[in-house]
């Protein structure tokens, strides 16, 4: 009994694949876009952004304190235009799936000091990896009526 008890341990462990799949099948994600699907028409105060306009809005990346990127501004947004796409100049690539990062959303005030419109709150690219699966995209919202969706390109 015991010979053949070693007999099958010996069969199973040679029939055990060794060489499957690493848990990251990729190196970096890059930030494609982001889209704006909504933010909250009203500041804190209960006015619009804008006194005699619409926000002109932008998004800040942060990656734990640093900040990694700017978007371009897209000027006078009403809600009838979104979603909104939001571009960077530059790829923003990283190969550190697990940082916390944050994006914020501004509107862009020439006289003033720019007003924060919502943030997403703390999250990694690697929340978009569910099942081994790197999914293309990852939607984040908050209580105060904010939902922005981060496109992600996965390479090696």
């Amino acid at each position: 009994m015991k010979n053949m008890l070693i007999f099958i341990l010996i069969l199973f462990l040679f029939s055990c694949d060794f060489t499957g799949p690493t848990y990251f099948d990729y190196n970096s994600v890059e930030v494609s876009r982001i889209q704006v699907n909504h933010f909250p028409t009203l500041n804190s105060m209960e006015n619009t952004w804008d006194e005699q306009s619409d926000p002109d809005l932008y998004v800040v990346i942060r990656e734990e304190s640093n900040l990694l990127f700017y978007s371009s501004i897209i000027i006078e947004v009403q809600q009838s235009d979104l979603p909104l796409n939001l571009y960077f100049s530059d790829n923003l690539v990283t190969n550190y799936f697990y940082k916390d990062v944050e994006i914020f959303l501004y509107d862009d005030d020439e006289t003033s000091e720019d007003d924060l419109i919502g943030r997403s709150g703390v999250f990694h690219f690697g929340d978009a990896i569910i099942n081994n699966q790197y999914n293309e995209s990852i939607e984040l919202e908050n209580e105060n009526n904010f939902n922005i969706k981060v496109f992600l390109n996965w390479s090696d």
